[in-house]
């Protein structure tokens, strides 16, 4: 098992997913969730430059807008 510590210190964004488990060639660890998982997608975190370089994303937030 990992010290806890470890995962204490870890930076987490409120946009970061959570894992459900760790899996390794011997070992399945699973990890209990402290937190919600996020929920739709941060517009604000996306700039005009990445929206170009994904189409798909373009189109979902001109439909959201409507």
């Amino acid at each position: 098992m990992m010290p806890k510590s470890f995962f204490d210190n870890a930076p987490k964004e409120p946009h970061d997913f959570s894992v459900d488990a760790i899996i390794t060639p011997t070992r399945v660890i699973r990890i209990k969730r402290k937190n919600l998982q996020p929920r739709g997608i941060l517009w604000e975190k996306i700039s005009p430059d990445q929206l170009q370089d994904m189409p798909v994303l373009l189109e979902l937030k001109k439909m959201v807008k409507r």
